[in-house]
């Protein structure tokens, strides 16, 4: 078998592993993304140096799709955020709203 057909198989393998890892990451917010990245990612991180060597273009996807994933882990946190926050402040501006809530 050539270097180059190893090489394939190596990096086709490690773009699902790496992307089977932040699935995690996109199927929920209760997922701790710090523990993700410093337990797990971190380990990985010798595979994703011989990805960058030997096969960037998949290096690159698997970076992008990790971007993504975080993108869309931190945008929904923030989203829940702000909308707790417009809760509150919605009592805090209208005291009296709560007893308006509970007789409906």
């Amino acid at each position: 078998m050539s270097r180059n057909r190893q090489v394939f198989q190596a990096a086709t393998k490690l773009r699902g592993f790496f992307l089977a890892l932040f699935q995690p990451i996109r199927s929920s917010v209760t997922t701790n993304m710090q523990v993700i990245q410093t337990s797990v990612l971190l380990k990985y991180r010798p595979l994703f140096a011989f990805l960058q060597r030997q096969a960037p273009a998949v290096a690159h996807e698997v970076q992008r799709s990790y971007v993504g994933a975080a993108r869309t882990y931190y945008e929904t946190g923030f989203r829940r955020y702000a909308r707790s926050l417009g809760r509150i402040k919605v009592f805090i501006l209208y005291p009296d709203i709560s007893n308006l809530i509970e007789l409906s």
